[in-house]
């Protein structure tokens, strides 16, 4: 055999070496998504808000509680109270959460200075029982960066996808609306059976 064959087989074999070991692990009911593990995250610190002044009047200074769910008498009513609340989200913004079922987490975007809730959330709810700590959604007053984890429902049926679409969401407030600017599936940063955190 000559020394060129010889070296391209050798090359062959270490790259098939290098995809064997970066290919994702398979994705079974014990694997949970985990943040932390996403290579270079988008940070909040990328996408600052600033502060909005508001009018004068109290306000509430804990998180909203979580609400009935759309359709539910009230919701509307609920959705004008939780802009009392103090903003939490993107400068002038509550994010206003609510169960949708076990393990699943909705939530509107209400707008501190008008109480309305016009803003998209991309999806109606995220499943959130494959999610290392249950930390499905995450946010800061002086970003506008959403992170969503977990299994999104679809925009519309309301049904689950049977976690096909699951992962870390990167969203980004742009105008009225949530905009998706990347996503890491499941697979990619999955916790290993026995490490997942539990509140």
């Amino acid at each position: 055999m000559n020394g060129k064959l010889l070296g391209a087989l050798l090359m062959a074999a270490v790259a098939s070496m290098a995809r064997a070991e970066a290919a994702p692990p398979a994705v079974g009911a014990d694997c949970y998504i985990d943040a932390a593990k996403v290579a270079h995250p988008p940070r909040f610190a990328d996408f600052p808000a600033a502060r909005v002044a508001l009018k004068p009047g109290p306000r509430r200074a804990r998180p909203p509680p979580p609400m009935s769910r759309p359709g539910d008498p009230g919701f509307e009513t609920e959705l004008r109270r939780q802009a009392a609340y103090r903003p939490n989200f993107a400068g002038a913004f509550v994010v206003a959460p609510w169960s949708c079922g076990t393990a699943c987490e909705g939530f509107a975007i209400v707008d501190a200075r008008t109480g309305r809730s016009d803003i998209g959330t991309v999806f109606p709810g995220i499943a959130t029982d494959h999610v290392k700590a249950f930390a499905g959604l995450r946010f800061r007053r002086d970003s506008r960066l959403l992170i969503m984890s977990g299994a999104p429902q679809d925009p519309e049926t309301g049904a689950e996808d049977g976690g096909r679409r699951a992962g870390v969401y990167y969203t980004v407030l742009t105008g009225r609306k949530l905009k998706v600017i990347r996503f890491v599936p499941r697979a990619l940063v999955c916790s290993p059976p026995g490490s997942e955190e539990r509140p």
